[in-house]
């Protein structure tokens, strides 16, 4: 059998590295399943500005996350100047840390090299390489928090905003989905039991289509269109048709609640 094009794909499906443990993207990862969750929290993720995973999330798993261009790594990555082991995340509730697999990697954050362990923050700029992203933390705040503005990559070439298609996640705060986080995209997502849905989740409490989240980037708000047979909550309040939703604002469906990240 000859490997497919992309080796993101060939390691999904031939199960190389610990895809099996933590998955290697979010939308790849095994980890994603809709009926359980058994897998490791999720801690945050890296939306992509520029490359081959333009517009991409790569979601990371709490713990460590080795990073690079090999298939052996938990991540893997497709970037001029990225080595086969490039540096390891470390990511918990609250806080993460990037070490360089070696003082010469090529690595930025907010356009400073690093050579060592260091810090990572909501909104930070990581470039590996040539390869710029934005790192989100999971973390939950209080409603509306707004994440600090990240800033313009200084190697990257003048050109038309990113088409970022990542707009958000929502996480379950609890239940046997707790810690599994779902991407919403540009344009609208709809979540329900339905398959083939943008978000499908396997409940018997929640109904086909509970309900839709529209998003749009360039407005920089998410909207959420509620049944009115089934209120929804948006952080202890029935939510109407159209509410604007806030970064960590708590949906609660049922018996189901979720938390709103934005990008």
């Amino acid at each position: 059998m000859s490997k497919p094009v992309c080796p993101m794909v060939a390691r999904s499906d031939w199960g190389v590295g610990n895809i099996q443990q933590k998955g290697i993207s979010h939308t790849l990862s095994r980890m994603q399943s809709s009926v359980g969750f058994h897998g490791p929290k999720t801690g945050g993720w890296i939306v992509f500005l520029n490359g081959a995973h333009r517009g991409e999330d790569i979601r990371i798993p709490i713990g460590e996350s080795k990073l690079g261009s090999s298939w052996t790594n938990d991540i893997v990555l497709t970037g001029v100047g990225i080595g086969s082991f490039h540096a390891t995340l470390r990511i918990g509730m609250e806080d993460g840390s990037l070490l360089p697999a070696a003082a010469n990697r090529d690595i930025k954050i907010n356009n400073s090299q690093i050579t060592g362990p260091h810090q990572l923050h909501d909104g930070d700029l990581i470039s590996f390489g040539d390869l710029h992203g934005i790192f989100r933390s999971s973390a939950q705040h209080a409603p509306g928090y707004i994440p600090p503005s990240y800033q313009k990559p200084t190697s990257m070439p003048l050109q038309t905003l990113p088409k970022i298609t990542t707009c958000g996640w929502i996480i379950a705060l609890r239940g046997p989905l707790m810690g599994q986080d779902f991407r919403l995209v540009n344009g609208v997502n709809r979540l329900g039991t339905r398959p083939g849905l943008e978000i499908t989740i396997a409940d018997p409490h929640l109904v086909e289509h509970a309900c839709s989240i529209q998003c749009s980037p360039s407005k920089g708000s998410i909207l959420i269109n509620a049944r009115q047979d089934r209120p929804i909550k948006v952080s202890g309040r029935i939510a109407e048709n159209g509410v604007q939703l806030r970064d960590c604002d708590v949906l609660s469906l049922d018996h189901m609640e979720l938390l709103v990240k934005c990008f």
